[in-house]
C-alpha cells in the first residue's frame, strides 16, 4: 500500500494555494493508490483527504470517461510518459464533473515512482460545447416550420452523417472557440481507396453499402458531445475533436484506421481476388492550438496532405501533420 505523501515547507505552501488541482499517485502500488491530494483538488471534488488518500485512481473515473481517453491514461500511468487527457471524475456527492489533466511521473531519489497529476475543472467548457452541438442538431433537425429543409442542408442523405458544408462552418466555428480558449483542435481524415474495383470484382456490396458501414464504424468511435463527424466527399471522412491530448490523438489515429480496416476485411473476405488488398484505408491528421491570424483551413490542409502522404508511404497507412 502507497504511503501519503508529505509536502512541508515552502512547496507545501505554494502546493497548498496554487488554483489547479494537484494529486499524486505511487506508481509502485498495485492500483496507482493517491498518495496526496491538495486543497483545490479536494475542494474540486468535495473530498476530504482521508476520503482518497490509500483509493486507486480508477474508482474515480466517471462513467461519461471516453474508453479511449482512460486507455490513454492508463498506459502513461505504466510506461511513465507525460499525458493530457479529458476525463470524467466522480464527485464525493455522486455527480461527475469533467477533469482536464497533465500528467507527468516524478523520480525522487530513495523514494518510490510517482505520477502527477495537475487538474483544471473544465465542465464549463465540455458543457458549453455540449449545449452549442445539441443546439445545432435540434434547429437542423426541426428547420422553420419543421419542414426538414435545414436537415437537407446540413445531413449526408447516404450516410446519415452532417455533410462537408456544415462540417466547414462547425470548423470554423471551433477553430475560433479554440482560439479563444488556447486549446489544441484536432482533424482526422479518413481516405477509402479502390472501392469501385471491390464492386467489380463479384462483391454483393455496392460502394454506398461500404460507405454507409464506414460511416457507423467510425460514428461509434468518436462520441464525445464534442466530437463531430462528416462525409467530406466520395472518398473521405473527417472528423474534428477539441482539446485533445497528443498522446489521445495518436492512440484514436491508429484505431480508426484498425477499426475501418478490420470493417473491410470482414465485408470483403468472400470476394475472388489476387490483389493483396481490396480496398485501401489510410489516415491523415493534423493538430494545433489556433493562434489569431491562422485560419481553420491551414489545418484542413494539412490533413489532406497527411491523408496523401499515408496512400503514398510504404507500412504507414497514418500520418500526423502540423500545419505550416
Amino acid at each position: 500500500m502507497g504511503q501519503p505523501l508529505s509536502v512541508d515547507g515552502l512547496m507545501g505552501d505554494l502546493v497548498a494555494h496554487v488554483r489547479d488541482g494537484i494529486v499524486v499517485t505511487d506508481l509502485s502500488s498495485q492500483k496507482n493508490e493517491i498518495v496526496f491530494a491538495n486543497p483545490a483538488f479536494l475542494n474540486m471534488l468535495g473530498y476530504r483527504e482521508n476520503d482518497i488518500v490509500g483509493q486507486g485512481t480508477r474508482a474515480l473515473l466517471g462513467k461519461q470517461t471516453r474508453p479511449l481517453a482512460a486507455q490513454t491514461f492508463r498506459r502513461a500511468i505504466a510506461k511513465k510518459l507525460e499525458c493530457l487527457v479529458t476525463v470524467s471524475v466522480l464527485c464525493r456527492d455522486g455527480s461527475e464533473r469533467w477533469l482536464e489533466v497533465s500528467g507527468s511521473p516524478l523520480m525522487l531519489p530513495g523514494q518510490p515512482p510517482y505520477y502527477v497529476g495537475i487538474c483544471r475543472d473544465v465542465s464549463q467548457r465540455v458543457s458549453a460545447f455540449q449545449a452549442v452541438l445539441e443546439s445545432e442538431i435540434f434547429l437542423a433537425e426541426t428547420g422553420p416550420e419543421n419542414t426538414g429543409h435545414e436537415t437537407a442542408l446540413s445531413i449526408d442523405a447516404l450516410t446519415s452523417l452532417y455533410n462537408r458544408n456544415y462540417f466547414e462552418e462547425y470548423a470554423e466555428r471551433e477553430w475560433s472557440m479554440m482560439t479563444r480558449q488556447h486549446l489544441p483542435i484536432t482533424l482526422f481524415m479518413l481516405g477509402l481507396k479502390d472501392l469501385d474495383l471491390v464492386a467489380q470484382d463479384g462483391s454483393q456490396l455496392s460502394e454506398s453499402k461500404f460507405k454507409e458501414a464506414a460511416a457507423d464504424r467510425i460514428r461509434g468511435l468518436f462520441r464525445r458531445g464534442t466530437d463531430l463527424v462528416a462525409h467530406f466527399d466520395d472518398t473521405r471522412f473527417v472528423m474534428i475533436s477539441a482539446g485533445m491530448g497528443w498522446e489521445e490523438v495518436e492512440l484514436m489515429s491508429n484505431r480508426l484506421h484498425q477499426q475501418v480496416s478490420d470493417l473491410i476485411r470482414q465485408l470483403t473476405q468472400h470476394v475472388k481476388t489476387e490483389q493483396e488488398a481490396l480496398v485501401h484505408v489510410a489516415v491523415g491528421v493534423s493538430t494545433s492550438i489556433p493562434e489569431e491570424g491562422h485560419a481553420i483551413d491551414e489545418l484542413i490542409q494539412a490533413a489532406e496532405m497527411a491523408l496523401l502522404d499515408a496512400f503514398s508511404a510504404t507500412g504507414k497507412p497514418v500520418v500526423m501533420r502540423s500545419p505550416l
